[in-house]
Order: structure tokens, then C-alpha cells, then sequence
């Protein structure tokens, strides 16, 4: 099992080839039962165009992502899950049944 800082090295190499011009961040999180990883947009080429367009989500009062935007943001979580080891919930149980 690699450990998460040598993930976090090849996640920012793979954005940084990958999106030339936008900047990342990519922070470790260590804790009791487990680690986390995160990745954000910081900044975005000035050709990029806009993130937000002028319509507002009715839930939450928010204005929404364009369709640019939500595009990138669908690529990088494909590129970051690429790197996804697996998962483990030690909160559930979990328990099969045998047909017979």
C-alpha cells in the first residue's frame, strides 16, 4: 500500500501535465481512523472564460457552475479517483446472507 504523501506526488504531477496553466491544491489529511486527501482549483487560465453563470439554484441561493466549468471539475475528480486505493467505512457493519 502506497502511502497517501506519495499519492498526493503523483496526483499533483498527473494535474499538473494535465492542465497547464491552472494551479492545484492537493492537502493530506491524517487522522485516527484514516487519511483524506483533497484537491482544489486555485486558479484558472485567463482563456478559461467564466465559472458561474447567472442563474441561481432556488435550494440554496447560489449561483451555478457553467457548463465549462462543471466539465473540469467532472475531469479532475475522474483523474483523482484514478488514484482511489479503495475505501472503508469502520462506522458500518456489514453482513451477507448464504441462498440456499
Amino acid at each position: 500500500m502506497k502511502d497517501i504523501k506519495d499519492t498526493a506526488k503523483l496526483i499533483r504531477k498527473s494535474l499538473k501535465a494535465a492542465y497547464k496553466g491552472f494551479k492545484f491544491s492537493v492537502t493530506i489529511s491524517r487522522y485516527s481512523l484514516g487519511q483524506s486527501l483533497s484537491v482544489e482549483i486555485k486558479a484558472l487560465p485567463a482563456s478559461f472564460g467564466p465559472v458561474l453563470n447567472a442563474e441561481i439554484d432556488e435550494t440554496y441561493g447560489v449561483r451555478l457552475m457553467t457548463g465549462t466549468a462543471a466539465n473540469l471539475r467532472k475531469a479532475v475528480e475522474a483523474l483523482v479517483s484514478s488514484f482511489n486505493g479503495g475505501e472503508f467505512y469502520s462506522c458500518v457493519s456489514f453482513a451477507s446472507a448464504i441462498r440456499r
